[in-house]
């Protein structure tokens, strides 16, 4: 019984490392593969022009999120986590982690994110209905649908948040972000 679990474990791992594909927030160049063999291919491009807020110490703030809009052309208030581009026949899932939440909740009581999905067509922004999720402390990661397509590219960015800082000096301020597409 026990070499069967073990066997069952082991079989799991490779179909799990075969078939994910994880990008950190520390990397700077996005990564192409192709899954399967099937020709799908997914990108994911961490954005140049990160979220950022500044907290207090031992004050409850609110995190700007959100696009506007001037002159015809969309923009996000505060910056965006990710650019994904998704060329399949299937839907695609992107789980979004928060990679150092053990540092930042020795800074934060509560760090709430409002992450959503936005797709590009043609350069123009439009928030994927209902896919906004919230990534927390406590959760510590959301799963996001993307729909796929062959020409599929979105921008996972925050919608906006809320936070209660401890302390700036104890642990991190600055959320790490790591997301897995399957």
């Amino acid at each position: 019984m026990k070499k069967r679990t073990w066997m069952f474990i082991l079989g799991m791992l490779v179909i799990m490392a075969t078939t994910a594909i994880s990008f950190a927030s520390t990397a700077s160049t996005g990564t192409s593969i192709v899954v399967n063999g099937s020709g799908n291919t997914m990108t994911a491009t961490i954005a140049t022009a990160l979220p950022t807020w500044t907290p207090t110490a031992n004050r409850a703030g609110d995190i700007p999120g959100g696009t506007t809009t001037t002159g015809g052309t969309t923009a996000f208030t505060n910056g965006y986590l990710f650019d994904i581009d998704v060329k399949s026949n299937t839907d695609v899932f992107a789980t979004l982690y928060l990679a150092n939440s053990p540092a930042l909740s020795k800074s934060y009581s509560y760090l709430n994110l409002n992450v959503g999905v936005y797709k590009v067509v043609d350069g123009v922004l439009t928030e994927v209905p209902d896919s906004a999720e919230l990534l927390s402390l406590t959760n510590g990661y959301v799963t996001l649908q993307l729909s796929g397509a062959a020409d599929g590219k979105y921008k996972i960015a925050l919608k906006g948040g809320s936070f209660y800082c401890l302390s700036t000096t104890a642990g991190a301020l600055a959320p790490q972000f790591t997301i897995d597409l399957r």
